[in-house]
């Protein structure tokens, strides 16, 4: 099985995830640079930012079927955790599974549904980049 999703009952507490992360991310060799793209809203805390915050690793916004839109992301409190990097996905509207996803839009030659919603979020991502604010930060943005 191919998931990339957990729950918290894979952790009997958060802060065990959040210790595991930790750990994780403290043993990865300095000088580059890291991004989480975390694809369970239950995880998006203080906490899990403030560990990428602690260790300079970026959360990648993302859209995806059991993720808040981006642009909620984007006013969750501490989510600007690298201040010289933001990357975002923009993959599925929440709340679309990917199988209903690739029957709709197959052969994926031309855009079949404009997600206006996604591309604002995308935008604001960009200008934001583009602006220096948070330290001038490289932006990676992928549709």
């Amino acid at each position: 099985m191919n998931s990339p999703a957990f729950w918290p009952s894979d952790y009997e507490h958060g802060r065990d995830f959040v210790s595991d992360l930790d750990t994780f991310l403290g043993k990865l060799p300095k000088g580059w640079p890291y991004a989480i793209e975390m694809r369970n809203k239950h995880w998006l805390a203080p906490e899990y930012f403030g560990c990428l915050s602690r260790h300079g690793v970026a959360h990648v916004f993302n859209s995806w079927d059991a993720m808040p839109a981006v642009s909620e992301q984007m006013a969750l409190a501490g989510n600007r955790t690298n201040p010289n990097l933001i990357a975002a996905r923009f993959l599925l509207k929440p709340g679309r599974k990917y199988e209903e996803a690739v029957k709709t839009f197959q052969p994926y030659d031309k855009v079949k549904e404009p997600n206006p919603d996604a591309r604002a979020a995308g935008r604001a991502l960009i200008a934001e980049g583009k602006s220096g604010r948070a330290g001038a930060p490289d932006v990676h943005l992928r549709e």
